[in-house]
């Protein structure tokens, strides 16, 4: 029986080890490239980044554009802080970078063919009840510093344009890229 009982539990301890081996490996990659592009109408979405590695402590710039295609000469288009949201997900520990959003209303004007552009700025959010291994990683995020690892970035817009009869219309196109940092 004694002899049964340790077996059990060396079985368990085996299968404990593996699956908290398994759970530090990154999931597969999609492949993602370093641009990628959607539209929603009249309105095209670009994400990109400069590269797909960087070296640690390096400055990483991935960027957002926004550019209206319709017929008019432009458009008018409401939105919070900014109208781009990056969330960025490094899959090498599992954690999830947020993006953080001021909620004032702003307009902006859009003028045919011309992007509107934004560059990410480091983020990151924590609170006292966040395990020390997150907490240390978002304060290097928040510093633009970019630990080891692989980074999906979930890139999207959020606004909307209203018509003479002041009918809203949500637009909410996106796109996903990656990057590594060695």
């Amino acid at each position: 029986m004694q002899k049964k009982f340790l077996l059990l539990i060396s079985m368990l301890l085996l299968v404990a080890a593996c699956q908290e081996k398994e759970a530090l490996k990154p999931p597969p990659s999609k492949n993602y490239s370093q641009t990628a592009t959607s539209q929603q109408e009249d309105f095209l979405y670009d994400l990109s980044i400069s590269k797909p590695t960087f070296t640690e402590g390096k400055s990483i710039k991935i960027t957002a554009k926004l550019t209206y295609v319709g017929q008019a000469q432009n458009v008018t288009i409401y939105h919070g802080g900014s109208p781009f949201l990056f969330n960025l997900q490094e899959t090498t520990r599992n954690f999830e970078i947020p993006s953080v959003m001021d909620t004032p209303l702003i307009t902006r004007i859009l003028e045919r063919n011309v992007p509107y552009e934004e560059v990410y700025t480091s983020g990151g959010v924590y609170d006292e009840f966040s395990e020390p291994k997150l907490v240390e990683f978002m304060k290097q995020t928040m510093k633009g510093h970019f630990p080891k690892g692989h980074y999906i970035v979930k890139g999207s817009t959020d606004f909307y344009t209203e018509d003479p009869n002041e009918q809203k219309t949500e637009y909410k196109p996106s796109a996903t890229i990656e990057f590594n940092v060695q």
